[in-house]
């Protein structure tokens, strides 16, 4: 088993990931999976200084595909979009979020009180297709949803 930093909910929520991770991906398709890897990310505009990040996880399957998995027990927008500068080191990137995690941002098929309700959007660098959301559903222990960010939530155009 591997060891993970953080509370129970964040140890909960690495469990329930990595088993979902090895049920989409079976053994025959995964070359390594790696927890707490660092990578080098691009530096920021203003001072040119490379920086370190560090996915959840890793994954690179057999047809050399790069997956990388990031376990948020708290998400806010802020925090999403410092965590976005992963993505451009995998070929897919996914949030992994609490399903009661950022209800305002929701994606709903019907809504009550259309004309009161104003939406509340990720930025367009969100509504890239190889970005994923996976939501948890922590008393089950399971993964209620899966699919592409900006189906789960309001992306702007």
């Amino acid at each position: 088993m591997l060891a993970f930093n953080g509370n129970s909910k964040t140890r909960l929520m690495h469990k329930i990931a990595l088993e979902e991770i090895k049920n989409c991906y079976s053994n025959h398709s995964i070359c390594f999976l790696k927890p707490e890897q660092t990578v080098i990310l691009e530096p920021l505009k203003d001072n040119g200084f490379e920086r370190k990040g560090r996915f959840d996880f890793l994954l690179e399957t057999k047809g050399r595909e790069l997956v990388g998995f990031e376990v948020l027990t708290r998400p806010s927008k802020g925090k999403l979009k410092r965590k976005l500068s992963y993505a451009k080191e995998a070929q897919k990137f996914v949030f992994v979020l609490p399903e009661n995690s950022l209800e305002l941002y929701r994606r709903m098929e019907k809504r009550p009180f259309e004309k009161i309700k104003k939406d509340h959007c990720f930025p367009k660098e969100f509504s890239s297709q190889s970005l994923q959301a996976w939501l948890l559903d922590l008393k089950e222990k399971k993964v209620v949803e899966k699919n592409v960010f900006s189906k789960v939530f309001n992306v702007k155009a």
